[in-house]
């Protein structure tokens, strides 16, 4: 072990306990990790409906591998993604008809593999308006890096161009390392009522969640803590609705559904069966977030030979 994983691991640790003893909503704890249902035959929540073809994205010579989605909290009819691997640091606004409105690009990094986004607000501000996007380079197909890194930058809202650059000063990078070796992942989530980050796992038997409490550190390598089994396997997205209330994990083929009581940690939420969300899988359909009101979900895929990417939307049924 390194010298300053040390300090970590001690950090960690009482974090650890520290989540388990205090009146602290959210927090999670490693018991209790096993869950006693299946994934399949799970009844569909049919309060929703879709989907609705919002329209074929306006430039996908620039977004043909859209691997995240989040809908932003401070403009009307704004979504972010971005690519994943092998394209520059960047991402995109979008707006609800496909059409590219903003393109930021973080200097001095990489996209190593970007694989999701998440929104939340800055709990620490007296500002109602102070929102941050969290861009998980959390990929790794084969297992083989060291660590990995979540970058924060504060949501642009004002722009009158289509494209700026944000130097290194101006966001932060997370450094994380896994407990028990390197590992593939697909998806980032956000608690917006703590702000703690959660990675949840693709390859393993099981889907496996990973939580990094908050505040998190920019100066230290960070050791992740497993609190959580889920048994699929091959997870691709998730969003945690802005109101804390619904999470939702994808694979290829499924959204599932989770419903959170008001003070419930994850964990918790996650030892529940889940529903079944409508949906119609698309090619290499990786990219799922919650509307700004919570009252639906959209859908984004990459391109894939002949097919261009859309974006879709399930809603509430009125």
């Amino acid at each position: 072990m390194k010298p300053n994983f040390l300090y970590l691991t001690l950090l960690c640790s009482l974090l650890s306990v520290s989540a388990c003893t205090d009146d602290h909503t959210g927090s999670e704890s490693s018991d209790d990790k096993e869950f006693n249902y299946s994934m399949h035959d799970l009844p569909l929540d049919e309060q929703y409906q879709g989907p609705f073809d919002l329209g074929q994205l306006h430039d996908g010579q620039k977004l043909k591998e859209a691997s995240g989605l989040v809908a932003s909290q401070q403009s009307k009819n704004l979504l972010w993604t971005h690519n994943d691997s092998g394209d520059k640091a960047r991402i995109f606004a979008i707006d609800t008809t496909g059409k590219l409105l903003l393109e930021v690009t973080l200097e001095e990094t990489t996209n190593r593999d970007w694989e999701d986004i998440a929104i939340a607000k800055n709990l620490n501000s007296t500002s109602e308006s102070e929102f941050y996007l969290y861009i998980g380079d959390i990929g790794d197909n084969k297992a083989q890096y060291d660590s990995i890194q979540i970058h924060r930058i504060k949501e642009p809202v004002q722009f009158d161009t289509s494209a700026i650059s944000l130097p290194k000063a101006e966001f932060e990078t997370y450094n994380f390392i896994y407990p028990d070796g390197p590992k593939d992942a697909e998806t980032l989530l956000v608690d917006p009522w703590t702000l703690d980050l959660y990675i949840v796992t693709k390859r393993e038997k099981h889907t496996y969640v990973y939580w990094a409490p908050s505040p998190q550190d920019t100066y230290f390598t960070t050791e992740l803590i497993e609190v959580a089994e889920i048994p699929f396997v091959g997870c691709v997205g998730g969003d945690i609705s802005p109101d804390g209330t619904k999470i939702l994990l994808k694979d290829y083929n499924t959204i599932y559904s989770w419903k959170r009581e008001n003070g419930e940690s994850l964990v918790e939420a996650f030892q529940r069966q889940p529903l079944e969300m409508p949906y119609v899988p698309e090619p290499q359909g990786e990219a799922v977030g919650w509307s700004a009101n919570g009252e639906g979900y959209f859908t984004l895929s990459e391109s894939a030979g002949d097919v261009t990417s859309h974006l879709y939307l399930y809603q509430l049924k009125r």
